[in-house]
């Protein structure tokens, strides 16, 4: 799952330094693979290690041993450059306030922070995300995905047919896409064989969905962003399923795929500062990246970025590595389950 990881970090990369292609937002399809696997590695990183009610404290000191340090690195580098230095990016126009720094340090309300001060936009998937970790082992240890899943899914129902509004509802918060991450848990393991073919089925209604979007006028968006994020998760779903399917059967002990799931995090949280760098100190702007020489310089960030992943990594990252493990409860279940954990700590995805 490492060079799958890093793939999408990369379409993310591009989507906020390119354009759209033929009206997807590559950033999104990426973002609805994400919370597949989040959804497939949680699953099995729980009924190995914290499967029991006692233990989830501990799952939460693990998931943010993962995600806080790095995210921290980047928040706080561009907090110091935009307060010391006026560096600014698209989606900080000014130096946020101490509180409102101190807001974005919590993780949580990222998906639904308003302001123009956002140090990491990107990590608003974090928030979510970290929603999902605080209910999900209830959900798992208490039987519920079914019944939540199927909740999430008419949430996200309500949101395409514009009752709600998608961006929100469909897209950034956890009632409308949290069938996104149980389809993910179940392709690691379902309850029978009627439930494994859910996400199949899911995917299938994704592209009905999507179909219909274009010509259903009664359902039509007439904001153009909006249309954008409803048909590129509408992608991702008919896109990430059965990737993921595959991802589950494919070897992972490869040297190679460890290094780009280890790179593929900072890759994905540290973009926005190169950007940022870029256009605040060079004659540059947002529309170079846009235009045929555009091309280059977005490879010049791919490769940057990616550079700084590997030092943060070995900075931050690896000892916060060390730390996680060492919380890891031995309570592993079938012997199944335990392959495919290792599989996935190798890979650089846990």
């Amino acid at each position: 799952m490492g060079f799958y990881r890093l793939f999408l970090a990369y379409l993310v990369v591009y989507s906020h330094a390119g354009t759209n292609v033929y009206g997807f937002n590559l950033g999104v399809v990426a973002v609805v693979s994400f919370l597949l696997l989040s959804g497939f590695v949680m699953s099995a990183l729980i009924r190995k290690y914290y499967m029991s009610l006692s233990s989830i404290g501990y799952f939460y000191l693990d998931r943010f041993a993962r995600i806080a340090p790095q995210f921290y690195l980047y928040a706080l580098l561009t907090l110091i450059g935009a307060v010391a230095f006026e560096l600014r990016h698209p989606w900080m126009k000014f130096a946020p306030s101490t509180s409102r720094a101190v807001v974005q340090f919590s993780i949580i309300p990222l998906n639904i922070y308003p302001h123009a001060d956002k140090l990491v936009p990107q990590a608003w998937s974090l928030g979510l995300e970290a929603t999902f970790y605080l209910i999900f082992p209830f959900i798992l240890l208490l039987r519920l995905r079914l019944l939540t899943a199927a909740v999430s899914f008419a949430i996200f129902l309500l949101a395409y047919t514009t009752v709600l509004n998608f961006d929100r509802w469909g897209y950034r918060l956890l009632p409308g896409t949290m069938f996104i991450f149980i389809c993910g848990s179940w392709i690691e393991k379902s309850e029978n064989k009627y439930i494994n073919c859910i996400p199949a089925f899911i995917a299938i209604i994704a592209a009905i969905l999507l179909f219909i979007s274009y010509y259903y006028s009664a359902i039509a968006l007439d904001n153009d962003y909006l249309e954008t994020i409803r048909r590129s998760t509408l992608l991702g779903v008919v896109i990430g399923i059965p990737a993921v399917y595959i991802l589950k059967y494919i070897d992972y002990s490869s040297r190679f795929e460890s290094v780009a799931g280890d790179l593929s995090y900072g890759v994905f949280l540290n973009h926005i500062l190169i950007i940022g760098i870029i256009l605040t100190y060079s004659p540059l702007n947002s529309d170079d990246f846009k235009c045929f020489s555009g091309i280059l310089l977005i490879g010049c960030v791919f490769m940057a970025s990616t550079v700084l992943s590997y030092a943060s990594y070995k900075l931050v990252e690896r000892p916060a590595l060390t730390s996680r493990r060492k919380l890891r409860v031995s309570n592993s279940g079938r012997a199944g389950t335990a392959r495919a954990v290792s599989a996935i700590e190798r890979s650089g995805v846990a």
